[in-house]
């Protein structure tokens, strides 16, 4: 089941979220979606690439409470609200030995990656995000290397991090 809410952009913002959610792909969905005088609506979406995501991860009780909590102040179905009702989480405990991999990877990962973040953070600041008019294939240089930023992040966590000091994903269903 899924439920919805869409609003109105600018290209202009649209290629601003483009450039500052980067990761995801873009879904097109305006064949699900018509307005109130039964026209279509071109709608898009952006969504996490499944090679990207962990399968079987319960979602944390803070983030499950914000979707129902937006759930209710969108007014989305009963049948959406009961599901998300229903929706198992979990509470995250802290782990000693999980908070020293968490402390030991993130101080690595800035040694390494530390100067590449500077130079992109430094680049985007020097210019304003919607003069582009990048696309999902074309993306700017920064949203590139913040995506092999976050592959190789994963990359570390997965061969190097969880076998000294647990997965920290312990929430699997």
């Amino acid at each position: 089941m899924v439920s919805h809410t869409t609003r109105r952009i600018t290209e202009e913002h649209w290629k601003q979220v483009l450039n500052t959610e980067t990761g995801y792909e873009v879904l097109d969905c305006s064949d699900d979606f018509k307005g109130y005088s039964g026209g279509r609506l071109c709608v898009q979406t952006l969504v996490y690439p499944r090679r990207k995501t962990r399968q079987n991860i319960l979602p944390s009780k803070r983030y499950i409470d914000i979707i129902r909590e937006g759930a209710l102040e969108w007014n989305l179905s009963a049948a959406w609200q009961d599901s998300l009702r229903l929706q198992p989480s979990y509470t995250p405990e802290l782990d000693p030995r999980q908070v020293a991999g968490a402390l030991v990877s993130t101080g690595s990962m800035l040694t390494l990656l530390g100067p590449i973040g500077l130079a992109v953070a430094a680049n985007s600041l020097a210019k304003p995000l919607v003069e582009s008019d990048s696309t999902q294939d074309e993306q700017e240089p920064q949203a590139q290397v913040l995506d092999s930023f976050q592959d190789v992040t994963w990359k570390l966590h997965d061969e190097v991090w969880s076998k000294l000091f647990g997965d920290g994903g312990t929430n699997e269903i």
